[in-house]
């Protein structure tokens, strides 16, 4: 459902019956790949230029279906078939917004002239267009945790350490940065579109996206009455690291917001209030309590993992979830961890947690390796086990660092690690059952390695992988989650 700001025209093309067409180029650009910069939510496209004045660019998730026609003059936003419009202009180096993390992306570039300015007598090249099928960079965490030992008994310290502190981006600035570079959206008319990340209500809008105009709020999903162990105002919560960090705000409604109140969140048996895939109201224990859009729920639940982490001992406190403040003695914690799973991180909030990583500085782990909820007491952040077994290895003999991510996979598994000499070694993976399900053998180079594993053809569920080699021995396991 969409809720429209303002009242706008229905046309999103300029276009002439009766203009003189400009001659129609006579061949299309070449080369279509990914420039340099590529990130989870977005890159830059180029291409090698053709004898023309412009181009026009499509993008779409699935082969693209569509044609220009001649005398039209598309705006960026447009849809044009089973396509976007993302460029109409000379450039040959297009960025494009609005990605998720890890995703094939279908282009098709047009070649077009123009007499002028006129853009009424646009004449595209139809015939055989560039096209091109290009993925952007996935959930990456590189070697941001090559100093942790997983093993260690002091990993929550250290994780806290690794994390926090970090850049701090200004409450302020919320709507400047993740809003209008991550969430907003083009469509036709020049206008834009963004998603309430609680109830998935869309709003349209014209110009700048504001706050306070478009009734919109910037949701802590940890509640600040949760975690206000100084005693403050409001205003001045808002001026602290854990009151205006990325990671832990949303983008929702206001009315949304207000019902959320501080409440824990749950299933609602019993609504009070609905707005679309939003509830409140009571949940099976009769407890007032918030239930989010499903795409979310996991998130909420990784936020607020996060946020016990990266702040415990602020304060001279415990942020365990049975030492914060008010209603956070309602919070179900089986039912976040429960959350956690039935929501495992998708390619959005892939591409959301490298957007706040480039800003911050700071990553989620439970976002790197989601299995780690299952070593630590989130009630009061102790630990339960070995973390190691939960990144990935569970056995690691001859050689350190080694890590997988993103866990979980969806299509590309990366495994890296140092190897003790260059040798051949076999990688094997087997399901849970002790099926074999793919065999490898791969040449390793003495140093860093990376290998990827390509996982779009197993189903989702967890793997146990082996490999070994002569001086080099490793088993462990991955999720797959589609």
């Amino acid at each position: 459902m969409f809720r429209l700001i303002f009242s706008v025209g229905l046309s999103f093309v300029m276009m002439s019956a009766f203009a003189q067409l400009a001659s129609e180029p006579t061949t299309q650009p070449t080369n279509l790949r990914k420039d340099s910069y590529d990130k989870a939510w977005t890159f830059d496209i180029k291409f090698d230029p053709a004898a023309a004045d412009g181009y026009l660019v499509l993008r779409s998730t699935e082969p693209i279906v569509a044609n220009p026609l001649d005398g039209v003059a598309y705006t960026k936003g447009t849809g044009l078939g089973n396509a976007k419009v993302f460029s109409l202009g000379f450039s040959s180096v297009v960025r494009v917004k609005e990605a998720t993390a890890s995703t094939d992306y279908y282009f098709a570039v047009y070649a077009y002239n123009v007499t002028g300015t006129d853009f009424t007598t646009i004449n595209y090249l139809q015939t055989s267009p560039l096209t091109a099928t290009i993925r952007n960079a996935g959930n990456s965490p590189g070697s941001y945790y090559n100093a942790i030992d997983f093993s260690s008994s002091n990993v929550i310290v250290d994780l806290k350490n690794l994390i926090n502190p970090h850049t701090k981006v200004e409450y302020a600035d919320f709507t400047n940065t993740i809003v209008r570079e991550f969430h907003e959206r083009d469509t036709s008319n020049n206008q834009h579109v963004i998603n309430c990340q609680y109830s998935n209500e869309y709003v349209l809008y014209s110009g700048n996206f504001g706050l306070g105009t478009y009734d919109y709020s910037r949701e802590h999903r940890m509640a600040f009455s949760w975690i206000n162990f100084s005693g403050i105002q409001r205003a001045d919560f808002e001026l602290t690291p854990e009151g205006c960090d990325i990671h832990a705000l949303e983008l929702v409604n206001n009315d949304v917001n207000f019902q959320r109140s501080n409440y824990p969140f749950n299933d609602v048996v019993t609504s009070v209030y609905t707005y679309q895939a939003f509830k409140q109201g009571k949940d099976s224990r009769n407890k007032d309590a918030a239930d989010v859009w499903g795409p979310r729920k996991g998130d909420v639940a990784r936020a607020l993992f996060y946020m016990m982490i990266c702040y415990n001992g602020k304060y001279g406190r415990n942020w365990g979830l049975s030492s914060l403040l008010s209603d956070a003695d309602y919070q179900d914690l089986q039912k976040l961890i429960d959350m956690h799973y039935a929501d495992l991180p998708d390619a959005f909030e892939k591409a959301r947690h490298e957007y706040v990583y480039s800003k911050q500085g700071n990553r989620n782990p439970f976002i790197d390796f989601p299995n780690l909820v299952d070593c630590i007491d989130f009630s009061d952040l102790t630990l339960k086990g070995n973390c190691s077994q939960y990144v990935g290895v569970t056995q690691i003999q001859q050689q350190t660092k080694f890590m997988l991510y993103p866990q979980p996979a969806s299509d590309l598994l990366n495994i890296s690690f140092d190897a003790p000499v260059s040798e051949m070694a076999e990688l094997t993976i087997f399901d849970l059952s002790g099926k074999l399900v793919a065999i490898r053998v791969i040449s390793v180079e003495a140093g860093n390695q990376n290998i990827q594993l390509n996982t779009i053809d197993l189903v989702q569920g967890c793997y146990l992988f082996s490999l070994q080699g002569t001086e080099l021995s490793a088993r462990g396991k991955f999720t797959v989650a589609k």
